[in-house]
């Protein structure tokens, strides 16, 4: 009996080690890309400003896609045609342009038998050249909107992707009113953003704003943390998390009036000037504080949480 259980134990061993080598074999022969395991196929075709049709206002409704923005010669759209491998459409791309606005939408036929990486390579790619003035409106289920280096300039920022992250840190946003970034479980990293006013609202997903100017920053998460660095200039900030924590890193942040709320979160930030420079308003149930209410100064400090700790320091 125990001659019979050795013996299967050696076979399920050697099988287990034919399989991992097989799988490493035909793995590496792919150059080590999961995509190659796709059970999708990813086409892509461009749409190119046309000369006598100048778009002013760029609107994007994927509901799969990695976006991608990137300087360039012409304002253009890449945008995927996805195919399962009987060559079936699964997406149905709709392109208009019409009255300045280009839009580009999909719309998913069939899911199909899609595999574990199947969505790997599906990347909608935003070419615009620079100096060029444009308004966003973009909206994505999954996917991460990332801008690469380059120097981009707009009228109106809308951004919002359900799991998917959204990353400016490689570039420099001018925004001449509102630049909005919104997301639900993904990661907003907001860096290198002078606009008017500065908008982020995510629940699950953390915030980190760095070197970034604007008449009014507003931030609000349910569980995410925020984090402030670089220079953070703005005549009125806004933080308010649920559980979420506030912090800052090697910050310099100068406003004439911050709110800081949440539930469970702490706050340990520091501020530019000393605490005389404050009107302080500390308000905390079972929260631990080193800072309390008072002074006359110009500027205004408002921190409020439940059970989350307090750490202001001054410099």
């Amino acid at each position: 009996m125990k001659k019979g259980l050795i013996a299967w134990i050696i076979t399920a061993v050697c099988l287990l080690l034919t399989g991992g080598i097989i799988f490493v074999v035909a793995f590496g022969s792919t150059g080590w890309k999961f995509s190659a395991f796709t059970s999708v196929v990813v086409q892509t075709e461009t749409y190119e400003e046309k000369e006598d049709s100048p778009i002013s206002t760029l609107v994007i409704d994927f509901e799969t896609a990695d976006i991608v923005v990137k300087e360039g010669d012409a304002l253009s759209v890449e945008y995927p045609l996805i195919k399962n491998r009987s060559g079936k459409a699964m997406n149905q791309v709709t392109v208009q342009d019409k009255d300045e606005t280009l839009s580009v939408s999909d719309e998913y036929t069939s899911w199909g038998h899609i595999g574990i990486w199947g969505f790997s390579d599906i990347i909608l790619t935003v070419t615009i050249p620079k100096g060029r003035v444009l308004s966003l409106d973009w909206e994505t289920d999954t996917g991460d909107i990332t801008f690469a280096k380059g120097e981009y300039a707009f009228t109106t920022i809308d951004i919002e992707t359900d799991t998917g992250d959204i990353q400016t840190g490689a570039a420099t946003l001018v925004c001449e009113t509102e630049a909005l970034f919104t997301t639900n479980t993904g990661d907003v990293d907001a860096e290198n953003i002078t606009a008017q006013k500065i908008s982020v609202d995510t629940d699950t997903g953390d915030v980190e704003l760095q070197n970034c100017t604007a008449e009014a920053i507003f931030i609000e998460t349910n569980t995410g943390d925020v984090e402030l660095s670089g220079s953070v200039v703005a005549p009125t900030v806004n933080v308010e998390t649920d559980t979420g924590d506030v912090s800052t890193d090697e910050c310099f942040l100068d406003s004439e009036s911050l709110t800081f709320t949440t539930d469970t979160g702490d706050v340990e930030i520091t501020l530019a000037g000393a605490a005389s420079d404050y009107t302080i308003t500390v308000e905390t149930d079972t929260g631990n504080s080193n800072l309390a209410s008072g002074g006359n100064g110009s500027k205004k400090l408002s921190i409020t949480t439940d059970t989350g700790d307090i750490q202001v320091r001054f410099a």
